[in-house]
């Protein structure tokens, strides 16, 4: 009987031990496990500032983080980009910097697969004497999201009727270009060059058949330059996408854009003096320019430009928009979209009529009123946050 509950005992401690082998060395564990990827785990700042050094791994983010006012340089360059994927697990990165170049957000130049992640109360600041390219790309997630290239698989031969051999290419799939359940609140751009450049609070540039879906973006973008003739793009989720198989879905942008981008010029018409208007650049809450499909989204928030081609609440130019909505207080109205009062943004608007699900948001609480609270103090606007 002894030798029965020694052993008993003794199973029971190999349990709790390989339990807690298996807790500390499994990938897979964390909030938001909903793929079989094998990850390595962030927890710290130190943890994030390594992720540069593998940028084809995948991670995983474990905890909040603060950054505590740190200058943060962009993960993945045109090189060496980052091709894996980012599983931020519903947690947030918080109180940062970014570090201005070619490529300006947590992450640069991107092929791999960003979701499930929050940043908040993070800026940027580029100013006129930095100039190290002739454009530039920023974005609060991804400076530049492109589609993954992928190499053709070796061609194989096999025999065919009566001898003969055909070659089969076996289809290889890779996901990437893809950012998905995503939030940058709390964002403050500022550029004053003149260079081109493509921003957006989620993504500067999208180039490809590249995946935007389910963000919210919240925040502000001043951009000046007395550059002409570019079409650049600014938008509180997209700044610029660039081809038609191009997807922004089901996202929401509270963006105050600021933006000028050109200059007037003096000329003769004859003998009398006369003039005109140099333009460039396109502006809009959800995406500046943007060639591909945008559907199901909301605009909110106000523009105010300056010689720029376009400016739209939605779209400064764009091509397929679908289901688009913007609060009726938005001081930018050209494409006759649908407008809704602010306090029927609630979250049967966003289930039923911009097709969201509550798999991945939180929307009871959402609240977009403006005016006082009882104390007197200002209402703060409560956007759809992440489970």
């Amino acid at each position: 009987m002894k030798k029965h509950v020694l052993i008993t005992s003794l199973l029971a401690m190999l349990m709790v031990v390989v339990m807690a082998f298996t807790a500390c060395t499994t990938e897979g564990t964390g909030k938001r496990d909903n793929d079989n990827l094998s990850y390595k785990k962030i927890r710290t700042l130190d943890d994030l500032l390594e992720v540069e050094l593998d940028p084809t791994a995948n991670y995983k983010l474990m905890d909040d983080i603060d950054c505590g006012g740190t200058i943060l340089r962009a993960i993945g360059t045109e090189e060496t980009p980052y091709s894996g994927t980012f599983n931020g697990n519903g947690y947030t990165i918080k109180n940062f910097k970014l570090a201005p170049g070619l490529y300006t957000g947590v992450f640069g130049y991107v092929t791999g697969v960003i979701k499930n992640l929050n940043i908040a109360d993070f800026s940027m600041e580029l100013l006129s004497n930095y100039n190290v390219a002739d454009i530039y790309y920023m974005g609060g997630i991804a400076a530049f999201l492109t589609e993954p290239k992928v190499e053709e698989p070796e061609t194989s031969e096999t025999e065919g009727k009566e001898g003969e051999t055909a070659a089969e290419k076996p289809e290889k799939v890779v996901a990437g270009g893809i950012i998905q359940n995503c939030t940058a609140i709390n964002g403050d751009f500022k550029a004053t060059t003149g260079k081109q450049a493509n921003m957006g609070l989620i993504v500067g540039y999208c180039k490809g058949a590249t995946v935007v879906e389910n963000c919210v973006a919240a925040g502000s973008i001043y951009y000046y330059s007395s550059l002409a003739g570019t079409a650049d793009g600014f938008g509180g989720i997209v700044g610029k996408s660039d081809d038609a198989a191009s997807v922004v879905d089901k996202c929401l942008a509270d963006v105050r854009l600021d933006v000028t981008h050109g200059y007037t010029y003096r000329y003769y018409e004859g003998f009398l003096p006369a003039t005109g208007t140099a333009r460039g650049g396109y502006v809009g809450i959800i995406a500046g320019y943007d060639v591909g499909t945008v559907s199901n989204c909301m605009s909110l928030g106000s523009i105010n430009h300056l010689y720029v081609y376009g400016a739209n609440e939605v779209c400064g130019w764009g091509n397929i928009i679908s289901n688009c909505y913007a609060s009726d207080d938005v001081n930018i109205k050209n494409q006759a979209l649908q407008f809704i009062a602010r306090e029927s943004i609630n979250r049967s608007f966003f289930l039923v009529t911009l097709n969201w699900s509550e798999d991945i948001w939180n929307l009871k609480k959402v609240d977009f009123t403006l005016g006082e609270n009882e104390d007197g103090t200002a209402k703060q606007t409560v956007y759809p946050s992440l489970k």
